[in-house]
């Protein structure tokens, strides 16, 4: 493992105990193809590491390395069988939700919304350039393959531009949403952020270039929230979710500041959405049978009332709180629960077709432990 790998501050993070939250991640899931044996994959041939660019909504991160897959906080026994085809392997085993309604939810549902389409405005290698410009890099721009951690048929280009002179590396990733990491060494002071409050001044300059930059015409306005500032690994670290009118979604990008205030790496996600027609969602009583699985579950979506979503919480209660059986969980069990609150709100979710979806959603509760969220959405499949 090279030394670039053991002290990326990203990484160093996800490496604590399961009670560390992830810092905010890019688009949903992706992972750099460095170990795929399918000819229309190249395989990278550059560092062990490039990025991490996943954290799998904080229940366990994985980083392509050289020849394999490795599972961050993944609990021993937990994991899938790397027998059990694509991606088993990395996906941390979490029993399915056996759920009951509480009489406190409704069994009807007075609630029109709309959802929103990731729309794809500029090609990534524009994104690119706008990006290079901005941050006053030049380099040679080369372009590989990325995929999906839970669908290793998405593959998708992933293009970088290095910049040797400032040793700093660009990545965008051809997907439905603006996906990028940068990270370089300092080699100003211009960008000092040494407190908090600067730190927050800092983040708030860049996104509002990046709006003033990215943002289409007669299109729904790129919006962000409140600029939350924390410490990973005794850096100073700026994040922000995106706000789609007026809905903060699952969504971020965040700042990395060193030692000595200057700026270490930006990295996330925006997209550019349009606004798709109103439906009635469904009851709350009803959409609680769709928290069944964890994984491979077209009803779930990620919210930010997620807790381990939250990389500010360091203290967050297990997994399985919210499981009234929680004594008795093991492998291959199920957790048994009754959901007694619903809070309204939007999710991040994947079309069919490999775009972005913000849907409107639940996020489901046992005794104010969170449990899930999933799509309110009518249908058997709300993303087709």
């Amino acid at each position: 493992m090279s030394k670039q790998f053991e002290n990326d501050e990203l990484l160093m993070a996800l490496k604590k105990s399961d009670n560390t939250k992830a810092v905010p991640i890019l688009d949903d899931q992706i992972l750099i193809n460095a170990s795929a044996t399918a000819t229309r994959r190249k395989a990278i041939s550059r560092k062990p590491v490039k990025i991490l660019v996943s954290a799998l909504s904080g229940v366990a991160a994985f980083a392509i390395v050289t020849g394999g897959v490795v599972a961050i906080n993944a609990k021993p026994g937990m994991n899938g069988n790397r027998n059990d085809g694509p991606g088993s392997a990395s996906k941390l085993w979490i029993p399915d939700v056996v759920a009951t309604a509480g009489q406190d939810l409704a069994v009807t549902s007075d609630w029109n919304a709309p959802s929103y389409r990731s729309m794809k405005v500029m090609p990534a290698e524009t994104y690119l350039s706008l990006l290079a410009d901005y941050f006053n890099l030049h380099g040679e721009v080369t372009k590989d393959e990325a995929f999906s951690s839970e669908d290793f048929s998405n593959v998708f280009d992933v293009f970088w531009l290095e910049d040797k002179d400032k040793n700093a590396t660009l990545s965008v990733f051809d997907s439905s949403v603006m996906s990028f990491s940068l990270s370089f060494e300092p080699q100003s002071k211009s960008d000092l952020a040494t407190t908090k409050d600067e730190a927050v001044l800092k983040f708030n300059q860049i996104l509002n270039d990046f709006k003033s930059r990215f943002q289409p015409t007669d299109v729904l306005a790129i919006e962000f929230s409140d600029v939350q500032v924390g410490y990973v690994d005794n850096r100073i670290v700026a994040a922000a979710n995106q706000v789609v009118e007026g809905y903060e979604v699952q969504i971020g990008t965040s700042a990395t500041f060193g030692d000595g205030g200057e700026l270490l790496k930006v990295s996330g996600s925006f997209g550019i959405f349009s606004r798709q027609s109103d439906v009635a969602t469904l009851p709350e009583a009803q959409a609680v049978s769709r928290l069944g699985a964890y994984w491979d579950n077209p009803f779930r979506v990620r919210a930010i009332d997620d807790p381990n979503n939250n990389w500010l919480n360091e203290n967050p209660l297990p997994r399985d709180v919210y499981c009234e059986n929680s004594q008795n969980i093991e492998f291959g069990s199920k957790c048994i629960t009754t959901v007694d609150q619903v809070v309204r709100g939007y999710g991040v979710s994947t079309a069919a077709d490999g775009g972005t979806l913000l849907v409107p959603s639940y996020s489901m509760y046992h005794d104010g432990h969170f449990i899930g969220a999933v799509s309110a959405m009518p249908g058997d499949h709300p993303q087709k």
